[in-house]
């Protein structure tokens, strides 16, 4: 890409910048337009819905939806904080710094709201759905700590490889946490299945 860089901007100019044509023009409408379209959900629903009924089982079943109301906020914040970070990043070295972290932090959290519903909705026993979603929680507030506080300099004293190495390690092991853990739930489940298949065959046999 050799034109379309926002060099020498004032922050006036950069944010202006949003309704002109240039390298991040995409970048920052895509986030912008996602971000909105989960807010007006939001709005439109309420920050937390009450409950929906489950169809595929008893029609008086009723199913909470504050996971999906944690996955629209996620997706809220994420795309908001994404988009103002192809806005402003060219504005300076410590804007663009800042932004940056703020677009890890909110990838952090959406990673942890698109778990949310299917953990809530996946596990029927409720100790098990709670240590599953208890345990991203804390894994999701270390990886937020990651992107918003200066590990790079307070504990890895500059060692930017490093740093960079650790913190896509946490990234990747918030997600596998909560694959490995929907995997491990659905695998035992079969087996309990498997075996009383087996046992009600043999009984009858």
């Amino acid at each position: 890409i050799l034109r379309g860089y926002r060099i020498g901007l004032s922050m006036k100019e950069t944010i202006l910048s949003l309704f002109a044509l240039h390298n991040e023009t995409m970048n920052v409408w895509t986030h912008l337009v996602g971000s909105l379209y989960f807010l007006c959900t939001l709005l439109y629903n309420g920050p937390v819905l009450s409950k929906i009924s489950s169809s595929a089982t008893v029609q008086s079943a009723m199913l909470p939806t504050w996971p999906l109301s944690i996955y629209a906020i996620s997706a809220t914040l994420c795309m908001g904080l994404s988009a103002i970070f192809h806005l402003l990043l060219n504005y300076d070295y410590q804007m663009n710094k800042f932004v940056s972290s703020l677009d890890y932090a909110g990838i952090s959290i959406l990673i942890a709201g698109s778990f949310f519903p299917v953990l809530e909705y996946g596990f029927c026993n409720s100790g098990t759905r709670c240590l599953y979603l208890g345990g991203l929680s804390i894994l999701t507030l270390f990886t937020v700590s990651f992107a918003l506080y200066d590990w790079e300099h307070k504990i890895f004293h500059g060692k930017t490889q490093k740093w960079i190495r650790f913190r896509n390690f946490s990234f990747a092991a918030q997600g596998i946490y909560g694959v490995v853990s929907i995997n491990f739930h659905y695998m035992v489940a079969c087996n309990l299945l498997y075996h009383r298949v087996v046992l009600t065959t043999t009984k009858y046999n």
